[in-house]
């Protein structure tokens, strides 16, 4: 089923990073086996079972590598009566955040900017739609 990129949360959310990064995913969103393994196993210890997808979404030490890598920029919405106030922002393929503010309130987000309640799930969805679009075909397993 395809769900709307700005959408995504929790293991929807996860999944499809893990997809975005290349990883051979199973039916059921879990790894069969990890092609970026230095970054997943760097943290495996300390925060998961080797079997699980890392939660990008929540741990900065998994999704922060990666908006770094990928050069997301992010900023939180602190605008009373602004339709993303108390949201954060994110963006891929460029160089500032700021005229982003004003665009909102008219025109909606253009393209390559994504919001989400935290900066690592703003930031997260960006970077799946970078690679994967608006729109992403999620396992049922996982709706």
């Amino acid at each position: 089923m395809k769900i709307k990129t700005a959408d995504l949360q929790g293991k929807q959310l996860r999944w499809a990073v893990a997809k975005s990064l290349g990883l051979n995913l199973d039916l059921g969103g879990w790894p069969a086996r990890y092609q970026d393994g230095e970054t997943y196993l760097k943290y495996v210890d300390k925060y998961l079972q080797p079997t699980h997808i890392p939660h990008y979404e929540e741990w900065w030490e998994a999704g922060g590598p990666i908006l770094e890598r990928e050069g997301i920029l992010l900023r939180p919405i602190r605008s009373p009566g602004h339709s993303l106030d108390g949201q954060c922002l994110a963006k891929y393929g460029g160089t500032n955040t700021g005229t982003i503010v004003q665009w909102v309130k008219r025109e909606g987000l253009p393209r390559g900017y994504q919001a989400g309640p935290t900066m690592l799930i703003a930031g997260m969805r960006c970077f799946v739609a970078s690679k994967m679009g608006d729109e992403v075909e999620i396992p049922e397993e996982l709706l």
